[in-house]
């Protein structure tokens, strides 16, 4: 089913002008196009190794796949995996919790600022913020961002800037 994929993928975008394919089905890259390259192997700064960017049109696997299996066989191979899941498969169970439950990036944070409406209000906010992170309460990068808005606030609101 993979080989009917990647045929499809091939067969949707065609070769471009800068590739050349050999009797083995490999593209290989024009002499010019290694020029281009830095001695590390690396595209210089303002240069590309696909100037023209992906062909309009092509799809990407998993859209090819999807539009290949029916709905039914979609929904039997989820029950298949949940089921090798529950078997104890760890592969399986990896694939389910990320699906399931998301990583999370950043974890979300209670913290009482006190009224910012004045002048006063957000100094005495920036101060909490301060004394949070002073105590591990939060972070220093959550405290950073919670005191950049407040700057922010009171740019906006009340003419102040950071000096």
């Amino acid at each position: 089913m993979l080989k009917i994929i990647e045929k499809a993928t091939m067969a949707a975008s065609p070769g471009s002008e800068n590739s050349a394919t050999e009797e083995g089905g490999q593209t290989t890259t024009p002499a010019s196009a290694d020029s281009e390259k830095a001695k590390c192997g690396r595209w210089g700064k303002g240069t590309s190794g696909n100037p023209a960017g992906r062909p309009k049109g092509s799809r990407n696997r998993v859209t090819l796949l999807r539009e290949y299996l029916s709905e039914d066989q979609q929904e039997q191979l989820l029950h298949k995996l949940i089921e090798f899941a529950m078997a104890g498969d760890k592969h399986a169970m990896s694939l389910c919790v990320d699906r399931l439950i998301p990583r999370c990036i950043e974890s979300s944070i209670e913290f009482e600022l006190g009224p910012t409406g004045t002048y006063e209000g957000v100094c005495a906010a920036a101060s909490n913020v301060l004394a949070a992170v002073a105590f591990g309460k939060i972070t220093a990068s959550q405290g950073e961002r919670i005191t950049k808005m407040l700057e922010f606030r009171g740019q906006l609101f009340f003419g102040l800037s950071a000096k």
